[in-house]
């Protein structure tokens, strides 16, 4: 498996518009783990604990909270107003990976996703190309494997073998079976089965770009009077629900 990029990759889209044209931009992005509590303790406290998904999901849910914040919104002012207009939900790609993980139980072979894959890999399992900025299409490509790996006598990392990925059509991907070594993924990307099933105790991994669905919870808005200030600062807080 390739690694991640990290850092701030090329501009994000934001309702399939590539908010591109605007300087000096940052993001930030939080995830909020689901949890719920599981024990009260003496003095009012409680102690949580990540909430069940269910079976087949990953161990761990959440939401996504982005704050997109340029320092000079220039040309997008407009585009980014009227996008803002919707009341939403409206998607947004910020190209980074996440890490899905599953627990094996020797019986599984399909796993759902929270939120469908964005990138047009090698299998075009999203819609969407990297925009310049975002590095190589290996390590934003949607992958899957058994297992984190492990060292070699030298120490380095040996990443586990990765599933080859086709993308199948409901038709097919209802009635084909994936062979050793292969993963299917539905077209609408709500799930997948694979051909080598994870034992109990043993983890799956999925490492993709997603699709996230936010809502738009308010602009804040930057000005000045200095009549010849150009700029215009602008930050978005975008919530997933």
């Amino acid at each position: 498996m390739a690694d991640s990029l990290t850092g701030t990759l090329g501009p994000v889209i934001l309702d399939g518009y590539l908010l591109d044209k605007a300087a000096e931009f940052a993001r930030d992005v939080l995830f909020f783990p689901t949890s719920e509590v599981v024990r009260l303790l003496p003095g009012g406290r409680a102690r949580e604990a990540f909430r069940y998904q269910g079976a087949g999901y990953p161990l761990r849910g959440g939401w996504y909270e982005v704050t997109l914040r340029w320092q000079n919104i220039r040309g997008l002012l407009d585009q980014l107003n009227a996008i803002l207009g919707a009341p939403g939900p409206h998607s947004l790609i910020f190209w980074r990976r996440d890490t899905l993980t599953y627990a094996g139980d020797s019986s599984r072979a399909e796993f759902f996703l929270p939120r469908p894959p964005a990138v047009n890999d090698a299998a075009g399992l999203g819609p969407w190309n990297p925009p310049p900025g975002t590095g190589g299409l290996d390590r934003l490509a949607t992958e899957a494997a058994i297992g984190i790996g492990g060292r070699n006598a030298n120490g380095e990392i040996q990443p586990s073998t990765p599933f080859v990925i086709t993308k199948k059509a409901a038709a097919d991907y209802a009635a084909d079976t994936p062979a050793a070594g292969e993963a299917f993924f539905h077209e609408n990307g709500s799930r997948f089965k694979v051909g080598t099933i994870p034992a109990a105790g043993e983890r799956l991994f999925v490492r993709m770009v997603p699709i996230v669905s936010v809502f738009d919870q308010g602009r804040v808005e930057v000005k000045t009077q200095a009549p010849a200030v150009t700029k215009e600062p602008r930050d978005v807080l975008l919530v997933e629900r």
